[in-house]
C-alpha cells in the first residue's frame, strides 16, 4: 500500500534535514539517555539549597507585583500507564472534601507568612491528577475560596486540565457549567489518541467517541479556548495512525493542541519498554511524526507557539499559558518559584496533610537560584516561544550573551539548530524538531555531575543509584535527589 502524501512529504523533509541524535552527539551536544532522563528536574532545583524556614523570611520579601497560581488536584478515576505525576485513584467524595479543606489551610498558612494579598494573580492553572474528578459543588467551593483570599485579576488566563470521561453525561455537563460560571476560560483535555486500541493499551478508560462528545459538550458550555493533548511514540503506533490523530485535530479545530512524546517513566510502561522494546516507534519514526505534525497543522492554520510541542490556531486561541514566571504552587508535589527561590511540596498526601495540620508549610526542599541559573531559564524560554535577543538580554542582565552562552550558541549553530542574524537568535526547522536536545544544552549539568559524584561517594546512596541506573528505571529518582539536596553541602 502506497504511503499518503503527508508521510511522503515528511520523508522528503527528513532526508533534507539529514540529522539525528548521534550526529548531534558528534557535534558535541549532550543528548538524553537513560541515566540523564531526569536531568531537567535536577536542573529545576539547581542552586544553593536553603533551609525551608528561610523561604519566606523578611530578607527574601522583595516586592512581587504579579505571579501565577498552580493548584495540584491529585485525584483520578484510574491510573494511566504512562503517567509519572503524583495522583491518587478512586477516592470517595468525602476524601476530596477533606483535601480541599487542607489546601485551604495551606493557603491560609502562606498568607500568614507572606503578603500574598499584595500580589496580582495573573493566571491560574488547575493540574493533576484529574481536576475534573471534583464534583460541581467542590469546584464552586475551591474557586470561591481562592477568589476570597487572593487578588485574582478578572481577565487572566484560568486553565483547568480535564479528562474526556469527566465531561460527558449529566454530571460532566454540570462540571463544565460550574467551571464556566467560575470564569475558567481555558480547558486542556487529555485525549492522547483517537485510536480505541491504543487508548486501552495505555489504560485510558474511554473511547474516541467520548473525546468527541466531551469536546462538543465543552463548546456548548461556552468554552472557546480549548487545548487537546495528543501523544506519539505509543506502543505499536504507526505513521498512518498518527496521521489519523492529526486529522482529527484539524477536523475539530481546537484553539490549541499539545503534542507529547511518550516518556518511559511509569513502572508499567517501563516494563513493556524493556521487555518489548520493538513495539515502540524508532527514533526515525519519532522524527517523522514530529515533521508530520508541523506540516499538517501548519497547513490548517496552526503555528508553533512553544517548541517543540505546543501549537496554536490564532483564530481560536487566546492567552498563551504561563511559562517560567513567578509562580505559587498549592497541593502535594506542587512547586513554587518566587523571588529567585524554588521550592517543592512533599509529593505524598499523608505527609502533606500531617504537616499542615501541625501548622507547618509542607515544603520538602528549597533552593536559591543563581544569576546564571536565571539567565539559563530566560534563554530557554525565549528560544522555545519566539527568539532570543542579544540587546534585550544585555539590557535585562547586564551581560553579553556571548559571554554567558557563546560556546553553547556556537555548538547549536554548527549543528544547524539555530539561526543567528546578529541580534535575534531563533530555532531553525531542525531546531524545532530537536528542541528538547537543543535547549538541554543550557541546563546546569555541571551541578548534576557534582551531585552524582557526592552520591557515589556515599555507600548507601551509591547502592540505590546504581540499582536505578542498571535498570534504566528512574521512577522517583529526581524526588529522592531533591530530598537529599538539603543534606548534601554542594
Amino acid at each position: 500500500m502506497s504511503e499518503s502524501a503527508l508521510i511522503q512529504q515528511a520523508r522528503e523533509i527528513r532526508q533534507r534535514l539529514a540529522i539525528n541524535s548521534e550526529l548531534l552527539r558528534k557535534k558535541g551536544l549532550i543528548i538524553e539517555d537513560g541515566e540523564s532522563r531526569h536531568k531537567y528536574e535536577i536542573y529545576l532545583s539547581a542552586g544553593s539549597p536553603i533551609n525551608v524556614r528561610k523561604i519566606y523570611s523578611a530578607h527574601n520579601r522583595r516586592e512581587i507585583k504579579e505571579a501565577d497560581l498552580y493548584v495540584h488536584l491529585p485525584f483520578c478515576a484510574y491510573k494511566c500507564f504512562f503517567c509519572c505525576y503524583y495522583s491518587i485513584v478512586g477516592q470517595p467524595k468525602v476524601a476530596v472534601d477533606k483535601y480541599i479543606n487542607t489546601v485551604k489551610k495551606e493557603l491560609d498558612l502562606l498568607i500568614k507568612t507572606f503578603p500574598l494579598k499584595n500580589i496580582a494573580i495573573t493566571s491560574i492553572y488547575f493540574g493533576g491528577g484529574t481536576p475534573t474528578y471534583l464534583a460541581d459543588d467542590q469546584i464552586n467551593e475551591l474557586i470561591g475560596f481562592l477568589r476570597s483570599k487572593l487578588h485574582i485579576l478578572p481577565d487572566g488566563n484560568f486553565t483547568c486540565e480535564t479528562s474526556p470521561d469527566t465531561m460527558v453525561g449529566s454530571i460532566g455537563k454540570e462540571r463544565l457549567k460550574a467551571l464556566f460560571e467560575n470564569k475558567v476560560n481555558r480547558l486542556s483535555m487529555g485525549a492522547q489518541t483517537f485510536n480505541d486500541i491504543k487508548l486501552k493499551l495505555i489504560n485510558r478508560c474511554y473511547n474516541s467517541q467520548t473525546v468527541i462528545s466531551a469536546y462538543k459538550n465543552a463548546l456548548q458550555a461556552g468554552f472557546s479556548n480549548i487545548n487537546i493533548d495528543l501523544m506519539f511514540g505509543l506502543p505499536d503506533q504507526t505513521l498512518e495512525q498518527w496521521e489519523y490523530d492529526l486529522g482529527m485535530i484539524t477536523e475539530l479545530k481546537p484553539g490549541w493542541t499539545q503534542l507529547y512524546h511518550l516518556t518511559i517513566q511509569s513502572p508499567r510502561m517501563h516494563k513493556m519498554f524493556t521487555e518489548e522494546h520493538n513495539r515502540f516507534p524508532s527514533e526515525e519514526d519519532i522524527i517523522l511524526m514530529r515533521i508530520m505534525a508541523i506540516e499538517e497543522l501548519k497547513k490548517h492554520g496552526y503555528r508553533v507557539e512553544r517548541a517543540p510541542d505546543l501549537f496554536a490556531l490564532p483564530s481560536k486561541s487566546e492567552d498563551t499559558p504561563p511559562f517560567y514566571r513567578e509562580k505559587l504552587g498549592l497541593g502535594p508535589s506542587a512547586w513554587s518559584s518566587l523571588n529567585g527561590l524554588w521550592h517543592s511540596n512533599y509529593p505524598e498526601l499523608k505527609r502533606y496533610t500531617a504537616l499542615i495540620e501541625k501548622g507547618r508549610l509542607p515544603i520538602s526542599f528549597a533552593t536559591k537560584y543563581s544569576k546564571r541559573h536565571i539567565m539559563e531559564r530566560e534563554a530557554i524560554y525565549k528560544l522555545r516561544s519566539s527568539q532570543l535577543s542579544r540587546s534585550s538580554f544585555k539590557a535585562e542582565f547586564g551581560v553579553d550573551i556571548e559571554k554567558a552562552f557563546g560556546k553553547i550558541l556556537r555548538k547549536l549553530s554548527s549543528a544547524g539548530l539555530i539561526n543567528d542574524d546578529g541580534d535575534s537568535i531563533a530555532l531553525t526547522y531542525a531546531g524545532i524538531i530537536f528542541a528538547s536536545e537543543a535547549l538541554k544544552q543550557f541546563f546546569h549539568l555541571d551541578y548534576y555531575e557534582k551531585l552524582k559524584k557526592k552520591i557515589l561517594n556515599n555507600k548507601t546512596l551509591k547502592k540505590f543509584y546504581l540499582a536505578q541506573k542498571d535498570n534504566k528505571l528512574v521512577i522517583g529518582f529526581s524526588y529522592l535527589l531533591r530530598k537529599l539536596l538539603g543534606r548534601l553541602s554542594l
